[in-house]
């Protein structure tokens, strides 16, 4: 996570039927007062998690031991937000998969649909789901849940 890279934390509290509040804290230090030089290499720092991140990512969807994206398999990435398919989207790109080899869904309901058309008898053919956990109708939980029942019959 970003907060541990630089130190911090991330906490939630929760109430049912109340809502929930989210923390985080970044363990920064400051000696001048003007911005430029309150984060001097602040930018250059994200730049380097980013592209660790983005390595993680490319390990995952790639054959490890080739740099080749490992044959007929592909990412799905289930948002209910397009700007944030559009944001995996480019990640995943620079990660070095093409965008022949990752289909984005807008919502669990369609990944869901998607998967059980695309998948056959032994052969489901995504190698990693990105999913986000909080969508209407068919949560990121949910879709997990639904989609481990069906590859289990399929399989």
């Amino acid at each position: 996570m970003i907060t541990e890279e630089f130190g911090g934390q991330v906490a939630v509290s929760s109430l049912p039927d109340q809502g929930s509040a989210f923390f985080a804290s970044f363990g920064l230090s400051c000696t001048s007062t003007s911005t430029e030089s309150k984060y001097p290499d602040l930018s250059q720092r994200l730049q380097e998690i980013q592209t660790r991140q983005l390595r993680k990512c490319s390990e995952v969807i790639t054959n490890r031991s080739s740099e080749e994206p490992a044959r007929g398999k592909k990412v799905l990435v289930v948002d209910d937000e397009a700007y944030n398919c559009e944001v995996l989207s480019l990640m995943i790109e620079s990660a070095g998969l093409p965008r022949d080899r990752f289909d984005v869904c807008l919502g669990g309901r369609e990944a869901l649909d998607l998967v059980i058309s695309q998948t056959t008898p032994g052969n489901c053919p995504y190698q990693v789901i990105l999913t986000d956990l909080s969508m209407p109708c068919i949560d990121g939980f949910q879709l997990t849940k639904r989609l481990r029942r069906v590859l289990k019959k399929k399989f």
